[in-house]
C-alpha cells in the first residue's frame, strides 16, 4: 500500500473523530444547561455565572480529551498486537526485548493511573464539600 493512502486513512480517520468529539461536545454542554436550568434560587446563588462557564468548558474539554484518547488507544492497539505478531515472526530473540520493555512500560502506567485516581478522587470530594 503506499504511502499516500495512509495519510489518506489517518485524515480520514481524524475527521470522523472530530465530527463524533463535536456532537459529544455538544449533548454534553446541552445536558449540563439543562442541568443548571434546574436548579433553584438558592443553587444559582450559590455559583457564581463565571464560575459555572468556567467549570462547564474545563469539564467539557477534560471529557473531550479524555474521549479522544480512549478514542485514539483502541483505534491504534489492534495495529500494535500485528507488528508485535510480525516482530515475533522475523526475529524472536529481538522481539522478545521489545515484549519486556512493554511489559515494563505497561506495570509503570498501571501504577502511574492508579496513584493518579486516587489523586483525582481525593480532590474530587474536597471539591464536592
Amino acid at each position: 500500500m503506499p504511502p499516500q493512502s495512509d495519510y489518506l486513512q489517518d485524515w480520514q480517520a481524524e475527521g470522523l473523530e472530530q465530527r463524533l468529539l463535536q456532537d459529544l461536545q455538544k449533548n454534553l454542554r446541552e445536558a449540563m444547561f439543562n442541568h443548571i436550568q434546574s436548579f433553584s434560587f438558592a443553587n444559582i446563588d450559590h455559583f457564581s455565572t463565571a464560575g459555572l462557564v468556567t467549570r462547564m468548558t474545563t469539564d467539557v474539554t477534560n471529557v473531550q480529551n479524555a474521549y479522544m484518547m480512549t478514542l485514539r488507544m483502541f483505534t491504534r492497539a489492534p495495529s500494535m498486537i500485528c507488528a508485535m505478531v510480525m516482530a515475533f515472526a522475523i526475529n524472536a530473540r529481538l522481539a522478545s526485548i521489545y515484549l519486556v520493555a512493554v511489559i515494563i512500560l505497561g506495570t509503570i502506567l498501571f501504577f502511574i493511573i492508579r496513584h493518579a485516581t486516587a489523586y483525582f478522587r481525593q480532590a474530587f470530594r474536597n471539591m464536592m464539600t
